[in-house]
């Protein structure tokens, strides 16, 4: 299975969360909602692992550790130029906001965290 498909599953299955791969209900038994990477654990069957278990799923991805692809920053500039410029307004940065120096995992947090993509558009953005 890809990564794109994966967090696609997943995704589907409860509403996005920012800061974390998942939030518990205030009783702590039931997920609430997932990031992007934790649709993809999720969508992958391991909504109920450890910090650890997840970094060691994920890591299965080898993509997902790897330099962004240069393609990727570019689909990603032609597809959101105009949420660019207004995320470079509150100061988040004015570059985009995509660093090649980020690995996929990081690029997929500050995608899903900082600049409040969908997992869908998050999933469009990485599919080969």
């Amino acid at each position: 299975m890809k990564l794109s498909q994966a967090i696609r599953i997943g995704a589907a299955r409860r509403p996005q969360g920012f800061g974390e791969y998942f939030s518990y209900s205030t009783s702590g038994d039931a997920l609430t909602s997932s990031c992007a990477l934790g649709a993809a654990l999720d969508g992958l069957g391991h909504a109920d692992c450890t910090a650890a278990e997840a970094v060691a799923v994920l890591a299965e991805f080898t993509e997902l550790w790897e330099q962004v692809d240069p393609a990727v920053l570019d689909r990603f500039t032609e597809k959101h130029g105009g949420r660019s410029r207004e995320v470079a307004s509150q100061g988040v940065g004015n570059d985009f906001t995509v660093r090649s120096s980020l690995t996929l995992n990081e690029q997929i947090e500050l995608w899903n965290d900082d600049l409040r993509l969908s997992r869908e558009e998050i999933a469009d953005l990485i599919e080969s």
